[in-house]
């Protein structure tokens, strides 16, 4: 049911969005100056909220990635925003280059593309380490004034649109949105390679806004006038790259704060919740194995001791089936002292002689513990008699004696199947067993 309304959801999201685009190609061919505004104002909206989010919860992630993306965005923001107003209409900058009106908004497009780009190929650089924010910010505000000087100012960033030339995109520009869409791929694979520090839609609605930029940046390689065709459809894609950055950082950071700006508090929960878990289990682990020295050295009575040793082994590995038998003198049998079913039926005398064969027999061969998760339909199975209780899977520890086996505890039935954890706790247990055994003697 849940999967069916995400189903839902997504296609209902699919198909407003697509609505959003033809509604925009419309208005691009009566008024394509409103739906240049339209699409560079959400482009510029968007990362303002980014940088706002990151930058007021700088203190509470150690993930730099995130950090330098957020201020990046800033300065993108603004270099969006400026390419906006002196788009040829808008009566900004409308003196600065009255011969070459187009060449300004493209000049700034890639100052801002570069921007992007650059810090997309960064930030994975500092995706484990604290980023100082206010020198980042003065790294960018540097770089940000730089390039505002050298395309008002100084006026020697590279021409990008010649209006006079029958391809009006100057070499440099066309070059340069390949430059970048190269950068950006090189960036993609970076992110990809710490994914591991992402959450999973994050990680997924980055890395689309990167895929779908691509060719929204090649698009602008081909386009001969700043209204046509080419232009619009890379303007669209650039909405889609938004949107899809919105979805990772902006409604993520909003409405599930945890997965995004707090995702590294949440795994040090987690690593803080399985560490407890792994310390209370080696506690009750050593209790288990003490309350089991105990009995050997209370008892002389090797059956009072053995069972006491193995309830306490049964608990702590999880078996809910098992039993303590010896050897017998030639070695044939086994002579079972006691027999817990766990509950499941058994009609098999306990008085029973018990061949040594199959995977006790390597027990007993071996001189050391032995299991089978998948006991149930194998061989072994084949040897147990009528009535005997149903096993799932068995593990088998002896009791060893100056190399030799003389004894064996048998486990049975545990949920999840036996590890080799529960190998070498149950061959602590055999060892407490034989030295009973030898007390008793």
């Amino acid at each position: 049911m849940a999967d069916r309304r995400v189903i839902v959801r997504a296609a209902g999201l699919i198909l407003a969005g697509l609505a959003v685009l033809a509604a925009l190609y419309l208005v691009s061919v009566r008024r394509y100056l409103l739906f240049h505004s339209v699409v560079e104002l959400s482009s510029v909206g968007v990362g303002i909220a980014v940088f706002l989010i990151v930058w007021n919860s700088r203190r509470f992630t150690s993930n730099g990635y995130l950090l330098l993306m957020g201020i990046a965005a800033l300065f993108v923001a603004a270099l969006d925003l400026t390419h906006t107003l002196a788009y040829k209409g808008m009566g900004v900058f409308a003196h600065f280059d009255e011969a070459n009106p187009n060449n300004l908004p493209t000049q700034l497009w890639i100052a801002a593309r570069y921007f992007h780009a650059l810090s997309l190929l960064a930030a994975p650089l500092f995706v484990r380490r604290r980023l100082n924010a206010y020198l980042a910010l003065a790294v960018y505000g540097a770089a940000f004034a730089l390039a505002m000087l050298s395309i008002f100012h100084w006026r020697n960033f590279p021409m990008c649109f010649a209006a006079e030339q029958k391809v009006p995109l100057t070499p440099f520009k066309v070059w340069s949105e390949y430059a970048i869409c190269i950068i950006l791929a090189a960036a993609l694979v970076l992110l990809l390679r710490a994914r591991r520090w992402f959450e999973r839609s994050v990680l997924v609605f980055l890395s689309l806004s990167i895929l779908v930029t691509i060719p929204s940046e090649l698009l602008f390689t081909g386009y001969r006038t700043a209204t046509d065709e080419f232009n619009m459809a890379g303007h669209l894609l650039k909405l889609v790259s938004v949107f899809l950055l919105y979805r990772a950082l902006v409604q993520t950071g909003l409405t599930r704060p945890h997965h995004l700006l707090f995702r590294e508090l949440v795994q040090s929960g987690e690593a803080l919740r399985a560490s407890l878990s792994e310390s209370n289990r080696y506690q009750e682990e050593v209790s288990a194995l003490l309350e089991a020295a105990r009995a050997v050295l209370k008892s002389r009575d090797f059956q009072k001791a053995a069972r006491a040793i193995f309830d306490s082994c049964k608990r702590v590995t999880g078996a809910s089936a098992g039993y303590v038998a010896l050897l017998s003198p030639d070695g044939s049998r086994d002579d079972v002292l006691f027999l817990d079913s766990g509950g499941r039926p058994c009609t098999v005398a306990p008085s029973l002689a018990m061949p040594v064969r199959g995977l006790r027999a390597e027990a007993y061969r071996e001189a050391k513990a032995v299991y089978d998760n998948s006991f149930s339909g194998s061989l072994h199975e084949s040897f147990l008699p009528p009535g005997h209780v149903r096993l799932d899977n068995v593990l088998f520890a002896p009791l060893v004696i100056q190399t030799k086996a003389v004894g064996v505890i048998g486990l049975a039935n545990k949920p999840g199947g036996f590890t080799e954890r529960d190998a070498r706790l149950a061959t602590a247990f055999g060892e407490l067993a034989a030295v009973a055994l030898m007390n008793a003697r």
